[in-house]
């Protein structure tokens, strides 16, 4: 996904349930686009901002939500044990991509 702030960051979706769908930021970032080999093994993306608490950034995404034009798909890799199928947490995909800026920012200062 293109980043606001410039650069792309990698998500990956964990879970599709009817019309909804989960999907968390990966720690990875890049002013490349990513290929699917860099993406291997990269962990979620913890938010830690503001009052954030370590929790991932891992969204439920009902289908009326679009996918913003600056989200490429580039292929599949299996969910990590332990990241869950679906999130508690719903919002648009434009809070992914907004949530992983927040964090960036915050871990520059």
């Amino acid at each position: 996904m293109r980043l606001s702030d410039g650069g792309f960051e990698a998500c990956q979706v964990t879970g599709v349930e009817g019309r909804v769908t989960s999907a968390y930021a990966l720690r990875w970032h890049s002013v490349d686009r990513p290929s699917l080999d860099e993406l291997r093994g990269v962990e979620p993306l913890a938010l830690d901002h503001h009052a954030h608490d370590g929790r991932l950034a891992h969204l439920s995404i009902v289908s009326w939500h679009a996918v913003p034009p600056g989200f490429t798909w580039i292929g599949t890799l299996p969910v990590p044990e332990g990241v869950p199928e679906l999130s508690n947490t719903y919002s648009g995909w434009q809070s992914l991509a907004d949530d992983v800026v927040r964090q960036r920012r915050w871990d520059w200062t």
